[in-house]
């Protein structure tokens, strides 16, 4: 961290503003969880390329079901029908 007592009066007003806004930006969980499944399942397929793997992996085919579960879950928030039958579980996701 910077010594507020080294900087000016108006670049520590700036400083506290920009660290307030790093501290209130909070990532969501739901599209943390996509975004790690869609690099995981690329990697995995990435992977079968270069091995020139004939079939999906046991793998790839659990990694696309969460991804499905995933998006499903997502599309029922942004299209409200959260309301109507409450949030889903972990359990449901998996």
């Amino acid at each position: 961290m910077t010594d507020a007592n080294t900087l000016t009066a108006g670049t520590a007003s700036k400083v506290e503003a920009i660290q307030g806004i790093a501290s209130g930006f909070v990532l969501d969980p739901l599209e943390q969880a996509i975004e790690s499944t869609v690099r995981m399942l690329r990697d995995e397929l990435q992977h079968m390329r270069d091995t020139a793997a004939k079939q999906l992996s046991p793998l790839s085919d659990r990694l696309g079901a969460h991804l499905d579960a995933l998006l499903a879950i997502q599309i029922q928030r942004v299209s409200g029908d959260e309301d109507r039958s409450g949030p889903m579980t972990h359990q449901q996701v998996e």
